[in-house]
């Protein structure tokens, strides 16, 4: 399968809300950052993954699991701004048209 899902997060995470976890050797270095998915684990491998070290900040969570601490909770992203426009371009052939059938209908 060449792609899980998704680059995840869907947005930069401030990487500051790492700076609890300073002290923790984390299973990916670059977790606030957008990324493929490297493997995805059912639950039936969750208890043999799963280590006993738990750190609960602010709604952040540090899991020790066999790869090293990983990082889960819900934070907000980084604010981007989207810039959007729109152009639209008509043909004068058609713009002519439309005018002459309205004429032909005030007549």
């Amino acid at each position: 399968m060449p792609k899980i899902t998704c680059d995840l997060p869907q947005c930069p995470v401030d990487a500051s809300v790492l700076k609890t976890f300073k002290q923790l050797q984390l299973a990916d270095v670059n977790c606030h950052q957008p990324g493929p998915i490297d493997i995805l684990l059912g639950a039936d491998v969750f208890s043999e993954i799963m280590l006993s070290g738990h750190l609960n900040v602010s709604g952040i969570s540090a899991l020790e699991s066999i790869f090293s601490w990983v990082i889960l909770g819900k934070t907000k992203g980084i604010s981007q701004t989207i810039i959007s426009n729109h152009a639209s371009c008509n043909a004068v052939e058609f713009e002519l048209d439309k005018f002459w059938q309205l004429e032909e209908i005030s007549n």
